[in-house]
């Protein structure tokens, strides 16, 4: 099933989020909620561009790495990508930062700080590098 069919519903809510005018959406709860989804929706991308880099999906489209792939088809920067290729590698060796971070109780600053201070990364260099 194609994405914009599976998650249609997510389309559906974000539309009508961004139909709220900002004034209707600036308290604080409404803030912290959103902060909240926003690491979820990093985890979610990160644990997904992840697996599209170990089962070499961008090479369908002659791509030679992920980052690449992704740089071009969704205009993120490279460094952005390898970001969260790196994150998502990271989190199999990393349950607990992975479990927090699906919760969108920390961010993805945060899972940096704990790859940095655990040492090399558990798989190495990414595949798509």
């Amino acid at each position: 099933m194609a994405p914009d069919v599976r998650y249609a519903t997510l389309r559906e809510g974000l539309q009508e989020l961004i139909e709220t005018p900002p004034s209707l959406r600036s308290d604080g709860e409404t803030i912290a909620f959103l902060q909240r989804v926003r690491s979820q929706v990093d985890y979610v991308i990160s644990t997904s561009v992840a697996e599209f880099d170990q089962w070499r999906e961008w090479g369908h489209d002659g791509a030679l790495t992920a980052t690449a792939w992704i740089d071009t088809v969704c205009h993120l920067p490279k460094k952005e990508a390898r970001a969260q290729l790196r994150r998502g590698q990271a989190l199999a060796a990393l349950p607990l930062v992975a479990a927090a971070w699906a919760a969108g109780d920390i961010g993805g600053a945060h899972v940096d700080a704990v790859i940095v201070t655990s040492g090399p990364r558990p798989t190495g260099r990414p595949a798509g590098e």
